[in-house]
């Protein structure tokens, strides 16, 4: 297994936000069914996040959780998946296997859940990468609410291009 570690030069462009913010800690139903209006997939990447979804009765076509909430444990979300895998994937870090869970999720029958071994935050980047247009990601900015990314091409080239800079190529992602 190959892993792929965060250059320092990156770590600080990878603190900016790579979507639209919903401000406070528990977006409300309706808020969240609005940002997933018309899209063919919504991913979730933490626990709080998918927490919150699954709380209001929205299950993601992929949950990505690692058991940790601002790094402490938590319980991880219940809802049952037609598909879990698992894998080790180290905070700073993204390991091949982590790749290949997210291509595999891709075209599994939802919901998919990816249990990770160590850390999730960084897979939205492949995430944003792999997935198609029509697919919204969510992840949380920890006491202040969380972020949506619409895949768009434009979206997809600078997760890319941020990939790229950890020494992932777009033949990574394919496999």
């Amino acid at each position: 297994m190959t892993i792929y570690f965060v250059p320092k030069q990156l770590r600080v462009r990878l603190r900016r936000s790579l979507g639209s913010f919903i401000p406070g800690e528990r977006p409300t139903r309706r808020r969240l069914l609005r940002a997933i209006k018309d899209v063919e997939f919504f991913v979730t990447v933490g626990d709080a996040t998918t927490s919150i979804f699954e709380g209001h009765g929205l299950i993601p076509h992929l949950a990505i959780v690692d058991g940790n909430e601002k790094r402490l444990p938590s319980t991880r979300p219940t809802t049952n998946s037609n598909t879990t895998m698992s894998v080790v994937n180290r905070a700073g870090t993204i390991s091949t296997q982590s790749l290949d869970a997210i291509r595999e999720a891709i075209i599994s029958k939802p919901p998919v859940r990816i249990q990770v071994s160590g850390e999730e935050d960084l897979l939205t980047l492949p995430v944003i990468a792999s997935f198609p247009e029509k697919t919204v990601v969510f992840y949380g900015q920890p006491d202040k609410g969380m972020i949506f990314v619409p895949v768009t091409r434009k979206k997809r080239e600078l997760a890319r291009q941020l990939l790229f800079e950890m020494g992932i190529t777009t033949d990574d992602l394919r496999g």
